[in-house]
């Protein structure tokens, strides 16, 4: 990283403080603050990443305080979705003869099981009292009763849904009372009210064979990518939210060849995407002093409105997914085997300059859950909670599984983990504090 700033946070803005850092060392903190200025609102969870825009942001929720413990474990039959929680934590159980069903918050009892046993794999997500489940046998969203499980409606889709068990997590997005979901070489948007189809739209070139990320939606545009798809040159499309009128399409360019990681996220003026190569590259004609390096992944922000690229980020390490995004800073989990650690980064979303550095001893950072005061992150088999201030740690819980995310709802943090029950075996920890 050879350009940097010291930044501070005051009161939501940005000071830039003069100074060059002086080192080559990627993980020093550059010991700048945070401030974010929302508090109260919603503290559900109604999707994958939280909201449309991908941010896994909710400034209504807490983190636990005090001496954390846990209230409660659930394990599937069969491997669980992400939880979605709102006044219940609803679950699906993946693969053959899956269920979605719906827990109590307070004690993990079941409230309501779908009896359908439709196979799905899909996260869900939660809109007006609707939680919209993507099957594949048919090809279909399913529309039940947040409330009871009884079916609302069904829609068959002409254009398949990308579930397949073994690529990670995507779901649908809901956003102004549609759902909008990635199809098989596409994205459609459907209405939760009635799963009437408003729009589909394809992808072009080899993308149109490639499943559509789970899409972030901002401003009256829809952003996604082809997932999967490794090449020298990734597209990145914006379509309009409510036509499907594509508004444009990036091409990003690279010396070998790259995928897009997870999802799009959105927020302010910018769309961020986390470009992955297995190998050391260098972009191809990029006049960026932070362009040219043995970087294995680059966070980069297109312009929302044209597409453009603002600016390109090395990863130091490696990042198993996509950001976080609170207000106008970026949280993200990295991973550092060599160093046998991995740090937790925060980078001021404007200009993709750091502010502080956390580091952990656990080389498996996954993508935070931020609220207004703390960043919760699952490392290694731990949840720990960071100020969002400045990083300092104050907590760290051993739920006695391995952590591969976390959401946090209500005063609470539901945390998927991974059993050693077999493949892909899992479950859901919720924790509270004393």
């Amino acid at each position: 990283m050879n350009r940097r700033a010291y930044l501070q946070r005051v009161g939501g803005g940005i000071v830039v403080l003069a100074g060059c850092l002086g080192s080559d060392d990627p993980l020093e903190n550059p010991g700048g603050t945070v401030s974010l200025s929302a508090t109260g609102g919603d503290d559900s969870w109604p999707q994958l990443a939280h909201d449309a825009r991908n941010s896994r942001y909710a400034p209504g929720a807490s983190v636990p305080t005090g001496d954390v413990e846990v209230v409660w474990r659930e394990f599937g039959d069969r491997p669980l979705s992400h939880p979605v929680i709102d006044n219940a934590v609803y679950l699906i159980e993946r693969w053959n003869g899956s269920s979605a069903y719906a827990l109590a918050p307070d004690d993990g009892a079941e409230l309501w099981r779908d009896p359908s046993e439709a196979e799905a794999h899909v996260t869900p997500a939660l809109v007006d009292g609707i939680l919209s489940v993507a099957r594949t046998e048919p090809q279909s969203l399913h529309a039940l009763d947040a409330s009871s499980g009884t079916t609302a409606w069904t829609r068959e889709l002409e254009f398949g849904l990308p579930i397949h068990p073994e690529i990670p997590p995507f779901a649908q997005t809901v956003s102004d009372g549609r759902i909008v979901a990635g199809t098989w070489g596409g994205v459609c948007a459907v209405d939760a009210d009635s799963g009437t189809v408003r729009w589909g739209e394809h992808f072009d070139g080899d993308g149109s064979t490639k499943g559509g990320s789970t899409p972030a939606v901002l401003d009256g545009r829809v952003f996604t990518f082809p997932r999967e798809y490794a090449d020298e040159v990734i597209p990145v499309y914006a379509f309009d939210a409510t036509t499907g009128e594509r508004e444009w399409k990036a091409t990003l360019e690279f010396d070998e060849d790259r995928w897009l990681t997870g999802h799009a996220v959105a927020g302010g003026d910018h769309v961020y995407v986390l470009a992955t190569e297995s190998t050391a590259h260098s972009l191809a004609g990029e006049d960026d002093s932070r362009s040219g390096s043995d970087a294995t992944q680059q966070l980069i922000a297109l312009d929302t409105t044209s597409g453009s690229v603002d600016w390109r980020w090395d990863v130091p390490g490696h990042a198993h997914d996509p950001p976080a995004l609170a207000e106008d800073v970026l949280f993200l989990g990295t991973s550092h085997p060599e160093m046998d650690g991995g740090a937790l980064v925060t980078l001021d979303a404007t200009e993709g300059e750091p502010i502080w550095v956390s580091e952990t001893d656990s080389t498996d950072v996954h993508t935070p859950a931020v609220t207004s005061e703390f960043v919760c992150v699952s490392h290694g088999g731990d949840v720990a909670a960071f100020a969002v201030e400045d990083g300092s740690l104050k907590w760290e819980f051993d739920p006695d599984d391995v952590v591969t995310s976390v959401a946090v709802a209500g005063e609470r943090v539901y945390a998927l983990t991974n059993l050693p029950l077999g493949n892909h075996s899992n479950g859901v920890v919720a924790l509270e504090g004393s």
